[in-house]
């Protein structure tokens, strides 16, 4: 989406001057590491009336003039998976007869108690005067764009930006709800016929301690999709925290659970995708799931998560991105329909770390899987 946006724009104002972007900018993530920020000139001494008239033109997407009288700390934060080194990055046209100055941080950070968002920007770099060009900034990068005269500046926003919020409102982006509190037998009952549905299910997906079947998939023209899930575990307290490995995914998740009288919770931690979940406490919620209650709990994209103990939920993605449906239309997925969205936490690297994690009361659905598998 991003690319054909940039393609009718850039067309429009100069035909041919979007292939010539794509040579320059080619050339750029032919190295052995990505920039953070690239700025790729267009055109000289043009007026900014030009990029208004060409962004009008623009079918089939969505674009939005960026605030440069009062900016705000920003990170691009697209809801789907990586397909190439151009899904890497965010892309906005400027174009300005003043100069435009670019604060920019590391890749990945976020607050800390301390940190505020606008000191996580420690480098700069500025585009002079007279331009117009395409600004491409890596995905989880913080920014900020001023310009020293913004009535003559336009700052065309063709990607997915995020405000970076401070500590305190980035640590409190999740809700959770009890729908209604269960009879202990009629909770006992309903999780067993959702766990039935899911062992049943010959296209179910064992993702390590996680035993899933998708309920709907995702389409063009309604782009959510819900999958059951089954989470078992012994003990809260002897497991540690340590039911499934700490990870997170480029989408929002409305997680609808059933609990039982079993003990079971989730932890999540708002720090940056590069960061060690295990090093910002200051960034970690835990949560118990009350027993034998229906609640609704809902985080937002690469919040890191892991659960604990022993539940069921209908996990609902409100929106799927187009390489993921992509992927999924054209039966091109790497693994499964869980794991293609699942990214692990820097403190999990090492996926066989958390398989090894599996404790015994998960070899029953392993066996359950295998021996469907021999009979089929």
């Amino acid at each position: 989406m991003r690319q054909n946006l940039l393609k009718q724009v850039l067309n429009t104002v100069n035909p041919g001057s979007y292939q010539n972007y794509v040579r320059n900018f080619s050339r750029k993530l032919s190295g052995s590491s990505l920039p953070l920020v690239d700025y790729v000139v267009i055109q000289n001494n043009k007026d900014r009336n030009d990029l208004l008239a060409a962004s009008s033109s623009i079918k089939g997407g969505k674009s939005s003039i960026l605030d440069v009288k009062t900016p705000k700390v920003m990170q691009v934060a697209v809801q789907d998976v990586k397909t190439s080194q151009q899904d890497e990055f965010g892309s906005m046209l400027i174009e300005s007869s003043s100069d435009v100055n670019i604060k920019y941080g590391d890749l990945g950070i976020m607050p800390s108690k301390s940190t505020s968002p606008s000191e996580l920007l420690k480098h700069k770099c500025k585009i002079e005067a007279g331009t117009m060009g395409v600004l491409n900034i890596r995905q989880h990068v913080p920014f900020l764009i001023s310009s020293e005269e913004p009535e003559k500046t336009v700052v065309l926003d063709l990607t997915e930006l995020a405000e970076v919020l401070d500590h305190e409102k980035n640590k409190n982006r999740y809700s959770m709800h009890t729908v209604c509190n269960l009879e202990p037998d009629d909770a006992k009952r309903l999780t067993l016929e959702l766990q039935t549905k899911i062992y049943r299910d010959y296209k179910k997906e064992n993702f390590y301690e996680e035993v899933t079947s998708r309920v709907y998939p995702p389409t063009t023209f309604n782009p959510s999709s819900g999958t059951l899930m089954s989470f078992e575990a012994v003990d809260i307290n002897a497991q540690k925290g340590e039911a499934t490995a700490m990870h997170y995914h480029p989408g929002q998740r409305s997680l609808h659970i059933i609990t039982t009288n079993k003990a079971a919770g989730v932890t999540l931690n708002f720090c940056g995708i590069a960061e060690n979940p295990d090093e910002r406490e200051d960034s970690k919620v835990h949560l118990d799931f009350p027993n034998n209650s229906m609640i609704v709990l809902n985080f937002p994209p690469y919040a890191h998560h892991k659960f604990h103990g022993e539940f069921v939920c209908l996990s609902v993605h409100p929106r799927e991105g187009k390489n993921l449906i992509e992927k999924l239309r054209s039966g091109d997925l790497e693994g499964g329909f869980l794991e293609s969205a699942t990214v692990f936490s820097k403190n999990n690297q090492d996926k066989d770390q958390w398989n090894v994690s599996s404790t015994v009361e998960y070899k029953s659905a392993k066996k359950i899987q295998q021996s469907s598998q021999r009979t089929k």
